[in-house]
């Protein structure tokens, strides 16, 4: 079961373009086409926090139907702070990849394996972090479907 829209289709449509571009880039296809398909790559990766927002109300709307509580403030406090947490992770870790996986040295002389490592750090990794929770999001289970199958909760 998908998520229903196209959703996740249009997921693995930003994923596939972000590996394009790795593939251009890696290819020396030029930078014209590594910025072209890194800005139409853009469009996956944009949806994301959009995506994020949209699930995170369909799960307070379900805990309302369930429970008759809302705890909107508590899911989007949580929300933000992972996001908080994440960003600070997404700045330190392609560094420490750099530096100790790939060798690659700024302002240093660097050879085709460093500079196919720089690409695969920034446009690799992100393809393959943004990847692994659509594997879990296909079996998304808060449908339409879901949604009228529930009852409102007995309210004294």
């Amino acid at each position: 079961m998908g998520l229903g829209g196209g959703a996740d289709d249009f997921f693995f449509f930003g994923m596939s373009l972000s590996l394009e571009s790795c593939g251009l880039g890696l290819s020396g296809g030029g930078a014209w086409l590594l910025g072209l398909g890194a800005l139409v790559s853009g469009i996956g990766f944009g949806s994301a926090p959009i995506m994020l927002r949209s699930m995170l109300a369909d799960v307070i709307e379900r805990e309302r139907q369930l429970t008759g509580e809302s705890r909107a403030g508590l899911y989007y406090s949580l929300n933000s702070a992972s996001y908080k947490i994440g960003a600070s992770f997404g700045i330190g870790i392609p560094y420490v990849l750099l530096e100790a996986l790939v060798g690659y040295q700024p302002g240093g002389t660097n050879g085709p394996a460093e500079t196919a490592g720089l690409i695969w750090v920034f446009v690799g990794v992100p393809a393959i972090a943004y990847g692994l929770p659509v594997l879990v999001l296909r079996r998304y289970p808060l449908t339409r479907k879901a949604y009228g199958d529930l009852q409102p909760p007995d309210t004294p």
